[in-house]
C-alpha cells in the first residue's frame, strides 16, 4: 500500500483517555488539597478518582443482542454509522473499519448541539473515570431511540444502550411502545421547544404604519399567535411566496416526499391550502428535520388555523438561514429548541412566539405525526396547546440495569442548567478558534476536568479486594515432592500488573508463591482451606508427614 493512504485511527478512537492527564490529577489535587494516594484502614484510596483518565475498559457490558448476525450492517439506514473500539478511517476521512462494539456501551448520537454536549461528557466520564468502552452509533433523531433498545425491530439491527438527551414531549406514544425495555431518567436540565421570530421583528410589527418593512395598517404583537390567525398583512411580512433562497429550507433529505406531508421539502397546513384557494398568502416556517418533535408544530398552527407553509432544511441548514435572514435585515419564523448553540451566539437577538398555553391532556394526545391525509390537507394529530418546558430524559436500555455499577453510576448523573449552560458558553468560545480541532470536546473535557466535586459523587467505591473474587492461583509441581501455588491478579492494571484493576483496598499485593506437602488434587478439594493459611500458618500435624 502507498505510503499515506493507509487507514489510521479515527478522532473519535484517539480521544478516548485523553481529558483527565495526570497535570490535572497534579492541578486538582492542589486545588481541593487532597492526596491521590491517601488510603484508609482498610487499605483503600480516599480519593481513587483522582487518577488519569482510563484508556482501556475495566469493564465489559454483556448484551446478547451484540451476538446476532449482521448488526450494524446492511439494515442501517443511509447515514447511519457504528463507531467502535479501534475504528480506523481512510485519508478521506471515510471509515475503513468500524471498531469493536460488542462488550462496550453503545450510545446513540443525534445531530443537535445540546444532544453532542452533554453525549461528550457522558461518554468522558464512562471511559476515563467509570471504565466502560463506548461506542458510538449515529442515527438522524432520536425519535425511535427506545425501540434500539429494545430485543425488537430496530434493536435487532442498531442495538443501542443510552441516548443521553430525549424530547419526550409529542413522542411518549411512541417511545412508551418499548416502556417495559427502557428506563428513562431525567438527564438534568430543562428543554422548550418553540417557534421564534427575530426581535427586530417583533419591533418592526410594534411600529404598525411607521415600519420601513412591513405593510402593517396598526401595531401587531408578532410574539403572540392570535395575529398570525386574524391578519393577512402579518402572514405577507413573512410570506412564503416573498422568501428569498428558500430552496436552502426545501430539502427532500429533511422532509421527503409524503413523509409528514412533506413535498419537495415542504408541507403545508389546510388553512393554508384554503388561503390559497381563495388567492390569499401563507407564511413559511423555516423548520430543520421532520423527525424533530415530528408534527408538534405542523399540527400547533394548523389546528389553530393559521396559513403556512413548513419547510425543512436540516439541522444546520435551518440555522444558516435564519442567521442570513437576520444579518440581511429580513423576517423569518422558525422552529427552534432551548439549551441550543443559536441562543448563544447571538443573546437576545430571538423572541419566542406564545401559543395557547400548554395542556398536558391536549399534549398527552399527540401523534407524533402530520400530514396524514397528504399534502394540504387536515391532520389527525390534535395538539393545539404550546410546546411545555419539560425535563429532557436519559433513556437506557434495561440491558444497563442488570449492570448494577453501571446503573448506579447513570442514575446519579445529572447535568443542572448551569452546568449546561457553561459548557454551552465555552464551546462558542472554543468554535471561533480555528486551531481547536473539536471544540465538542474540549468544551465537555474542560467541564469534567472542572467538576471533579461533583461527578466523582455519582461513582461507586470499586470493591474491595480479595482472595476468593479477585485472585487468580495455579499449582505447579503437581509430580514433585513439593507443590508451589502461584498468584495474579484476575484484572491486572494494564500499566502496572502488579495492581488490580477492578478492586480497591483489602488485599493490595498478590500473595508470593506458596509451596505446601499437599497434592495437587488436595488443594483443588480444600481451597478455603489452605488459603486461611496464607494468613494463619496450620499447625503440623500427621497429615503434612511422609512416611518410609
Amino acid at each position: 500500500m502507498v505510503a499515506g493512504t493507509q487507514p489510521t485511527q479515527s478522532r473519535f478512537d484517539a480521544q478516548r483517555g485523553t481529558c483527565l492527564t495526570p497535570a490535572w490529577v497534579t492541578a486538582t489535587a492542589a486545588k481541593h488539597n487532597l492526596d491521590p494516594s491517601a488510603r484508609d484502614a482498610q487499605n483503600r484510596r480516599k480519593n481513587p478518582l483522582l487518577q488519569p483518565g482510563m484508556k482501556i475498559p475495566r469493564f465489559t457490558l454483556k448484551d446478547a443482542r451484540m451476538d446476532i448476525a449482521n448488526i450494524f450492517g446492511s439494515c442501517m439506514l443511509p447515514g447511519e454509522i457504528i463507531r467502535g473500539l479501534g475504528e480506523t478511517v481512510h485519508p478521506n476521512g471515510s471509515q475503513a473499519f468500524p471498531g469493536v462494539v460488542n462488550g462496550t456501551v453503545v450510545i446513540e448520537r443525534n445531530d443537535w448541539q445540546s444532544h453532542d454536549l452533554s453525549r461528550v461528557v457522558l461518554i468522558i466520564l464512562l471511559q476515563e473515570v467509570v471504565g466502560y468502552g463506548v461506542s458510538l452509533f449515529e442515527t438522524g433523531g432520536g425519535l425511535h431511540c427506545a425501540q434500539r433498545m429494545s430485543g425488537q425491530g430496530l434493536g435487532r439491527c442498531t442495538p443501542t444502550h443510552i441516548n443521553p438527551e430525549v424530547w419526550t414531549s409529542g413522542k411518549l406514544s411512541t417511545l412508551n411502545v418499548y416502556a417495559n425495555e427502557t428506563a428513562p431518567t431525567t438527564n438534568g436540565y430543562n428543554g422548550v421547544g418553540g417557534l421564534y421570530t427575530l426581535t427586530d421583528n417583533v419591533k418592526e410589527a410594534l411600529k404598525g404604519p411607521l415600519s420601513t418593512k412591513g405593510n402593517f395598517s396598526k401595531p401587531y404583537s408578532i410574539d403572540f399567535w392570535r395575529d398570525y390567525n386574524t391578519s393577512e398583512q402579518v402572514i405577507n411580512y413573512f410570506g412564503y411566496a416573498n422568501a428569498v433562497n428558500r430552496s436552502q429550507i426545501s430539502k427532500t433529505s429533511a422532509c421527503a416526499n409524503d413523509f409528514f406531508g412533506c413535498m419537495n421539502g415542504c408541507s403545508k397546513s389546510y388553512a393554508c391550502t384554503l388561503a390559497e384557494r381563495d388567492g390569499k398568502p401563507c407564511m413559511l416556517v423555516a423548520m430543520m428535520v421532520a423527525t424533530y418533535d415530528p408534527g408538534y408544530f405542523q399540527a400547533l398552527m394548523a389546528n389553530n388555523h393559521i396559513p403556512a407553509y413548513f419547510c425543512f432544511g436540516g439541522y444546520t441548514g435551518m440555522l444558516d438561514y435564519v442567521i442570513n435572514v437576520m444579518n440581511s435585515g429580513g423576517s423569518v419564523v422558525f422552529y427552534e429548541f432551548e439549551p441550543d448553540i443559536l441562543f448563544y451566539q447571538y443573546p437576545g437577538k430571538f423572541t419566542r412566539i406564545a401559543f395557547p398555553r400548554s395542556d398536558p391532556a391536549n399534549v398527552a394526545l399527540a401523534t407524533g405525526s402530520f400530514g396524514e391525509k397528504g399534502y394540504g390537507n387536515e391532520t389527525t394529530n390534535p395538539l393545539s396547546t404550546d410546546y411545555p418546558t419539560i425535563p429532557l430524559m436519559r433513556y437506557m436500555s434495561k440491558v444497563v440495569t442488570t449492570d448494577t455499577f453501571l446503573n448506579s453510576f447513570l442514575t446519579r448523573m445529572q447535568l443542572a442548567p448551569l452546568d449546561i449552560n457553561n459548557i454551552f458558553a465555552d464551546y462558542v468560545t472554543f468554535s471561533s478558534n480555528a486551531t481547536i480541532a473539536d471544540p465538542v470536546f474540549d468544551a465537555a473535557c474542560k467541564w469534567v476536568q472542572n467538576s471533579y466535586l461533583t461527578w466523582s459523587n455519582w461513582v461507586d467505591a470499586l470493591p474491595l479486594c480479595t482472595m476468593q473474587s479477585n485472585i487468580q492461583y495455579t499449582f505447579n509441581g503437581c509430580n514433585a515432592s513439593t507443590r508451589v501455588v502461584t498468584f495474579a491478579w484476575n484484572t491486572p492494571h494494564p500499566s502496572n500488573a502488579s495492581l488490580p484493576y477492578d478492586c480497591e483496598g483489602g488485599i493490595v499485593v498478590v500473595p508470593p508463591s506458596y509451596a505446601t506437602s499437599k497434592s495437587c488434587d488436595w488443594l483443588s478439594a480444600n481451597t478455603k482451606t489452605w488459603m486461611n493459611w496464607m494468613s494463619s500458618p496450620p499447625i503440623c500435624d500427621a497429615s503434612f508427614y511422609n512416611y518410609t
